[in-house]
C-alpha cells in the first residue's frame, strides 16, 4: 500500500495542568505519537507528532508531569485522529462493519470490521423526544425462525427501538413505558394487535399501506 508520513510538532505555547489548571511552559521531555489519519488521495496517511511532556510548576499539585493534550484533534491514548474516527463512524452506520472494512481497503485506510463495530458500539445514542406516531414491524434474526421488532418514529422518520422478539409482553411493556403514543401503524400480526391493546388501549391503530396493498394483490390474484 502507498503510504505517506507527515512529521509535525505542536506549537510550543504555555499549557494548563489537567489537575490543578496552573499554567506552565516548562518542558520535562519529548515523545512521539504516530496516529492514523484520513487518507490523502490514494495514500494511507500517518502522522508522526512530537509531543511535549510538561512539568507542573504548582508545588502543591500531586501531578508532577503530564503529557500535552490535543482533545480537539487527537484524544489521549487514541491511535487515530478524531476526523478519521468521525469518518469511520459515518461509514459503519451507512453500511456495516464488513462492507465498511472492504471500502477502507480501497481508500488505503486501515480499519477492520471489528474496529468499525467497536466504534459503532462506543457511539452515544441520540436523544429523542417522546414519540406520538410510531410504526411497528418485525425483522428477521433468522428468517422463518427468530424475529425481533423494529419501532420507528414516523414523524421524524428514524428508528427509536429494537426489541429482541415480537411477543405480546414485549410490545405491551414498551408501550407502557411510552404513554405519549397516540397513533400506531402496524401489520396484521395478531400478537402486535394484542400487545397494542394491552399497552396502549387508547392509541389509534392503522394498518400500513404496504400490507394493505399486499393483501389486496393476493386477494385479486386468488380470484
Amino acid at each position: 500500500q502507498m503510504a505517506m508520513v507527515i512529521y509535525a510538532s505542536i506549537i510550543p505555547l504555555p499549557v494548563l495542568c489537567p489537575d490543578c489548571h496552573h499554567i506552565t511552559n516548562r518542558v520535562h521531555s519529548y515523545y512521539s505519537r504516530i496516529p492514523h489519519d484520513i487518507s490523502y488521495g490514494f495514500y494511507r496517511l500517518r502522522l508522526h507528532l512530537t509531543v511535549r511532556r510538561m512539568r507542573c510548576v504548582n508545588q502543591l499539585c500531586r501531578r508532577k508531569t503530564f503529557a500535552e493534550r490535543m482533545p480537539e484533534f487527537l484524544p489521549f491514548h487514541a491511535q487515530r485522529t478524531l476526523r478519521q474516527t468521525y469518518f469511520l463512524k459515518k461509514l459503519v452506520f451507512e453500511v456495516n462493519g464488513q462492507a465498511g472494512s472492504r471500502i477502507c481497503q480501497y481508500i488505503n485506510m486501515i480499519a477492520s470490521s471489528d474496529t468499525l463495530t467497536r466504534i459503532a458500539r462506543l457511539t452515544s445514542l441520540p436523544t429523542f423526544s417522546e414519540p406520538k406516531v410510531i410504526g411497528i414491524d418485525d425483522w428477521a434474526l433468522r428468517k422463518g425462525i427468530d424475529y425481533g421488532t423494529l419501532i420507528v418514529d414516523l414523524e421524524r422518520h428514524r428508528p427509536i427501538a429494537v426489541l429482541p422478539d415480537r411477543t405480546v409482553e414485549s410490545i405491551k411493556n414498551w408501550l407502557k413505558e411510552h404513554p405519549t403514543i397516540e397513533v400506531i401503524c402496524r401489520d396484521r400480526y395478531g400478537d402486535y394487535i394484542e400487545g397494542i391493546q394491552q399497552g396502549a388501549p387508547n392509541a389509534i391503530q392503522i394498518t400500513d399501506r404496504w400490507h394493505l396493498r399486499q393483501n389486496l394483490s393476493d386477494a385479486v390474484q386468488g380470484m
